[in-house]
């Protein structure tokens, strides 16, 4: 813990070479820690009013190990050759961001060689500047009652970026391994005091959705709010209102609609059971083949049965023996069929 403190105050200049090998293990694996930590801090059990502040100091833990500050340091050191931060007149970090580094607020902050203003208006080119929008809805659906399944729906858009290009590593001179930002969505209901779910989005595009499914609690009006906030930048945090109005189920109608053609279709499991019928039917007539097809072989004569009988005795036969008995059973079958009487012929 005092070596991660240390690397907090900016204290590396002062640590042994084996102490910042494990300064940098320990901050490669805080990111998959972190998450953890504020996954469990999410999906907590029991009085969620409080929640919302243990999910967002998680998130600045991570925030404050990436960029080497301490929980009470300005983000305004996360610009490069910034080293103190005049304590009156000094503009936010989001404002110098949207300024794209202007030499009148950089002024307010210190003085700065040409050089040295480049790589702070560098900095501001690559830093994220994100934009929140919300919406809503129930699927196929135009209203919202009590007990739906709504969605609602966030955008995420840096518009630091031009459509088509994706945000890199993020600048962090102080980590020992490239880092690419993981923005937390927390949605919190500001009239119950309570959190009441959290996504991540993990998408390094312009602009990146998010779509958050929860049960609508209650009839009403909802007034919520939906918090940005990035694992690897502190000080850019964002919110977006989202109010909505939930119904009564007795104000809306639920009903699906089938369309009368759709009435006269058999349903899966009908299908299902009408195809089983109709197997155990053809295996019913497959027997029934079977059974006449053995009947109507003809009974082996008595010849050929004590041919094959003096066979098994050991006895040899060739084929002449064979035909003569073949010869011999088949007129003995046509003695015993009875000869058809022709017709008379009449003369006229």
């Amino acid at each position: 813990v005092a070596v991660l403190w240390a690397h907090m105050w900016r204290l590396h200049a002062h640590m042994a070479p084996a102490v910042q090998v494990e300064l940098s293990h320990r901050l490669l694996a805080a990111p998959k820690l972190g998450r953890a930590m504020t996954s469990i801090a999410i999906h907590g059990e029991g009085d969620r009013s409080g929640y919302i502040e243990i999910v967002r100091n998680m998130i600045k833990l991570q925030q404050c190990l990436v960029q080497a500050l301490d929980f009470d340091s300005s983000p305004l050191l996360q610009l490069p050759h910034v080293k103190e931060v005049p304590k009156k007149g000094a503009p936010s970090l989001r404002e110098v961001l949207e300024s794209g580094g202007d030499e009148a607020l950089l002024k307010r902050l210190g003085k700065f060689t040409p050089d040295q203003a480049l790589d702070i208006q560098s900095f501001c080119r690559h830093a994220p500047l994100v934009e929140l929008s919300t919406v809503v809805e129930v699927f196929d659906e135009d209203a919202i009652a009590e007990g739906d399944m709504a969605t609602l729906k966030v955008t995420l858009t840096r518009s630091n970026l031009e459509e088509g290009e994706a945000v890199g590593p993020v600048h962090a001179p102080f980590y020992p391994g490239p880092k690419y930002e993981e923005w937390w969505i927390l949605v919190y209901d500001d009239q119950g005091r309570r959190m009441i779910t959290a996504d991540v989005v993990l998408g390094t595009g312009r602009s990146e959705t998010c779509n958050v499914n929860f049960m609508v609690p209650r009839h009403g009006d909802f007034r919520w709010r939906v918090i940005a906030m990035c694992d690897s930048y502190a000080g850019l945090d964002v919110e977006c209102p989202v109010n909505f109005l939930g119904r009564k189920k007795s104000e809306v109608d639920r009903s699906i609609f089938i369309h009368p053609n759709d009435k006269e279709l058999k349903s899966f499991f009908e299908e299902l059971m009408m195809g089983l019928e109709k197997g155990d039917d053809d295996d019913s007539d497959s027997e029934e083949e079977e059974d006449k097809n053995a009947a109507s072989k003809p009974m082996p004569s008595p010849a050929v049965v004590q041919a094959v009988e003096a066979e098994d005795d050991g006895g040899h036969l060739d084929n002449d023996d064979v035909k003569q008995m073949f010869k011999a059973s088949e007129d003995v079958e046509e003695e015993k069929t009875p000869a058809v009487a022709s017709k008379p012929s009449v003369e006229g």
